[in-house]
């Protein structure tokens, strides 16, 4: 029975990974991409048009939960080197102000209809610069993917 059992859970792992990976809820309705791994957090993206709205938030199932950051604005590069600037858009009912916001913001025309897409920046987050990587439709995984 034993055997049977760790038999199940091995051959289910790859797949308990798989699902770990999409198992988060986006708490405004966006994608999102993994900073350093799904334990220490993730960024929020969401595309509306022109604009892109960024929310930091905590690793894990705390998705939920807004993770402030020091920096008044992120520069964001694409694949073929163009830019896209945020600037914070701070949530004042909870305190927030440029320098200690957990949201961002900004526009670009080349944003509009884009059906998928990768970003690049920086972020101090959680008190160490990290590489922000954000993609979309799928949000960005710091774990490789598992193998089949």
């Amino acid at each position: 029975m034993v055997r049977s059992v760790l038999l199940a859970l091995a051959l289910a792992t790859p797949l308990l990974a798989e699902e770990h990976r999409h198992q988060h809820a986006a708490a405004h309705g966006g994608v999102l991409n993994e900073i350093d791994g799904c334990g220490i957090g993730h960024a929020e993206i969401l595309l509306e048009g022109p604009r892109l709205r960024l929310w930091f938030v905590d690793g894990g199932h705390a998705t939920h939960r807004a993770i402030r950051v020091p920096e008044t604005r992120l520069v964001l590069t694409a694949a073929d080197g163009r830019t896209l600037t945020l600037t914070p858009d701070p949530l004042l009912l909870a305190g927030e102000s440029e320098g200690d916001c957990s949201a961002f913001q900004g526009e670009a025309p080349w944003l509009v209809g884009l059906t998928q897409g990768r970003l690049t920046g920086q972020v101090t987050f959680k008190g160490r610069e990290r590489t922000l990587v954000l993609t979309w439709p799928e949000g960005y995984s710091a774990a490789p993917a598992p193998q089949r």
